[in-house]
């Protein structure tokens, strides 16, 4: 399968375009004459486009007037597997805020207002917190953690504490195994034991280098914080 790059909208177009979103009946395209792909790679072909808003549409059918408050980590996460298993796009790509926000305003502008209504900028242009883009690269880190299904998936507060701070979320491993501890806690209050886990995880990051630890030693040490953390509540 190979991968792709995304036409893309510099931030200025994006906010006109966002500014200028009707209240209702809102468009959809697959072009737009300032969205342009980066030079390198192979540009998404028109085909792929409305796979994606098929695969999208279709993941959420079942909140056809958007998610109420408990279901919107459900949401996010059908939507984050049905973006990355129809989008083939490039992960460097992925890092740019000009595709998520050529998605978000041109190719799925009412799906972006179904969830966010307010239509903050944090969430319409494709900054980290874009609704497409956060929802995709949490799948591209957890995959199948991220749809747990034998299990409550992990909710809004919980994948903030693994995905908004920094120095954690880049490191794949890591945030995994996080998401893993937190999914096998069984106890009360697992969104405060998933802060404290987090909060304590984080304090290791100073002493501890993890990023060049293997995958088996940040597991360990991961699971040897939830215990203890888990003990407190």
């Amino acid at each position: 399968m190979s991968s792709l790059v995304y036409p893309r909208l510099d931030r200025a177009t994006a906010e006109e375009l966002l500014a200028a979103l009707p209240d209702s009946d809102i468009p959809f395209a697959l072009e737009h004459p300032e969205a342009i792909p980066f030079e390198v790679g192979a540009p998404v072909d028109v085909a792929t486009l409305k796979r994606v808003r098929s695969s999208v549409l279709e993941s959420i059918e079942r909140w056809p007037d958007g998610p109420a408050r408990a279901e919107v980590a459900e949401w996010d996460a059908a939507v984050g597997a049905a973006l990355f298993n129809s989008m083939q796009i490039v992960p460097s790509d992925a890092s740019h805020e000009g595709p998520w926000s050529f998605l978000t305003l041109i190719l799925l502008p009412d799906v972006a207002v179904a969830r966010f209504p307010g239509r903050h900028p944090q969430r319409m242009i494709g900054v980290p917190r874009n609704v497409f883009r956060r929802s995709w690269w949490r799948h591209h880190i957890l995959g199948e953690l991220a749809i747990a299904e034998d299990v409550r998936p992990l909710g809004e507060d919980e994948m903030v504490n693994i995905f908004e701070r920094s120095r954690m979320s880049r490191n794949r491993e890591l945030s995994r195994a996080l998401a893993a501890a937190i999914l096998e806690y069984d106890g009360e209050g697992r969104s405060e034991f998933a802060r404290r886990l987090t909060r304590a995880v984080r304090a290791l990051t100073g002493p501890l280098l993890l990023d060049v630890l293997a995958r088996e030693q940040i597991e360990q040490i991961v699971s040897e914080v939830a215990e203890r953390e888990g003990s407190v509540g």
